[in-house]
């Protein structure tokens, strides 16, 4: 697959076809659309039809699968593009947060928390406080994925862990209450 093929490719052309390269046996593919649809996920559109809303209707499923695989770096680019999908900023919580839940991926998001790996645990971090800022029904996805017996493994009083992932675990936490 070449993103790049039509030189007036636009990021809402792109999408479709990172979505297919996201499920692609070549690895090179898998690294290059996991890396570009977290870069637009997090691009901010103004007016119009918005990128996060092309990526919401053909991208969760893919990246849920990516959050699965064996790369670090692919895994972190999956886990920030779903945090980014299901950042609500403008009241619309239920049409980014769904489709995030109904891709299955929370029990997965909730593992990851355990992952050696900041660069793993801090978009994890975000997704579950994206998700709990939502209804309570999407705080009941994350509690019944075990949030709260993962995150006393994930000491946040440690030392170690970087101040971000502290902040991002409390804000998490806070969502839930």
């Amino acid at each position: 697959y070449d993103v790049h093929a039509k030189a007036n490719s636009t990021p809402l052309e792109m999408v479709p076809t990172l979505v297919t390269m996201a499920q692609s046996q070549n690895q090179e593919d898998v690294i290059q659309a996991a890396m570009l649809l977290r870069k637009l996920a997090s691009t901010r559109s103004k007016g119009g039809t918005t990128i996060k809303t092309i990526i919401i209707a053909k991208g969760p499923a893919a990246l849920a699968q990516l959050t699965n695989h064996s790369s670090i770096d692919v895994v972190s680019d999956a886990l920030w593009a779903l945090s980014h999908i299901c950042d609500s900023d403008h009241g619309e919580s239920e049409e980014l947060i769904q489709p995030v839940i109904k891709t299955g991926v929370v029990p997965k998001v909730v593992e990851l928390l355990s992952s050696p790996h900041a660069c793993i645990q801090i978009p994890a971090i975000r997704i579950i406080g994206n998700i709990c800022s939502g209804s309570d029904q999407h705080t009941l996805v994350v509690l019944k994925a075990g949030f709260l017996q993962q995150i006393k493994h994930l000491g946040i009083t440690d030392p170690i862990l970087t101040k971000e992932l502290r902040k991002d675990a409390v804000w998490a936490l806070s969502n839930i209450a």
